[in-house]
């Protein structure tokens, strides 16, 4: 009799171990099945992120860059401003030369005249 019992066991046993077996089985299945779609999603975010990331660095190149532009054209602007000036200053000078030469010419014509009728007067006589 305790052998029979003894085997029940064993049987009992077996069964449980296999539906322990069957019951992990299936645990591994779907932990492979969700470990499968998070390495799909890790994959897309991987690719994701590298695009995020060559476009973070784009960004930042064209940035840089426009700020050395800005930069250039500010220096432009100031040299533009200085060299305006300048030229103002120049422009001025030159009216105001240009302005004496008038009068001077305007004083020697008045001279010239009058020493034409000096010399006409000196002819008539």
């Amino acid at each position: 009799k305790q052998k029979s019992i003894d085997e029940e066991l064993i049987h009992q046993m077996k069964i449980e171990g296999t539906e322990i077996r069957a019951g992990l089985e299936r645990t591994i299945s779907k932990e492979r099945e969700v470990s499968q779609r998070l390495m799909t999603k890790i994959q897309g975010l991987n690719h994701v992120v590298q695009t995020l990331t060559y476009e973070n660095l784009e960004f930042t190149k064209r940035s840089r860059k426009q700020q050395e532009e800005v930069h250039q054209l500010r220096s432009t602007v100031t040299n533009s401003e200085l060299k305006l000036s300048n030229l103002g200053r120049q422009m001025s000078r030159c009216l105001e030369e240009q302005d004496q030469r008038i009068r001077k010419e305007s004083e020697l014509k008045m001279e010239l005249e009058r020493t034409r009728l000096e010399l006409d007067q000196y002819k008539s006589k």
